[in-house]
């Protein structure tokens, strides 16, 4: 059963594609999976900036086991997701960054890290083992 998060996430990604049809413009769009690997729910809110304050475009639970299909950019630019505990405390940010289309990255909830005000859009974020 899918999750209301990946739900609004999945209407949230068809918007932005149609956007970009429409305009003629954008990087072909990518998916990294982001797995809850903790043993409790967390809110996971999609950052409108790097340090992930104010605004954010797409907020929702992810359970403890689950995961979600997240739409990233594959031309490097960071696609930052703030963790939060459930109570509102933040654990830190999931950064997403693809510098090129890779298929099956998955970004753990435990390997949050600070919110940065940038990031190395040369570098993939999660970093990914040799192939």
């Amino acid at each position: 059963m899918r999750s209301r998060l990946e739900c609004t996430l999945r209407a949230a990604f068809v918007a932005l594609v149609l956007a970009a049809v429409v305009t003629g413009c954008g990087s072909t769009p990518a998916w990294i999976e982001i797995k809850n690997d903790l043993g409790h729910p967390v809110e996971l809110l999609q950052c409108d900036n790097n340090l992930c304050v104010d605004d954010f475009h797409t907020t929702g639970k992810l359970d403890a086991g689950d995961s979600f299909a997240a739409s990233v950019s594959s031309s490097g630019v960071p696609n930052p997701w703030l963790v939060r505990e459930l109570s509102g405390k933040r654990l830190g940010c999931l950064p997403l960054v693809m510098p090129k289309p890779t298929e099956g990255i998955v970004a753990r909830v435990s390997q949050v890290v600070p919110c940065q005000k940038s990031y190395n859009e040369s570098e993939f974020w999660p970093p990914q083992l040799e192939r």
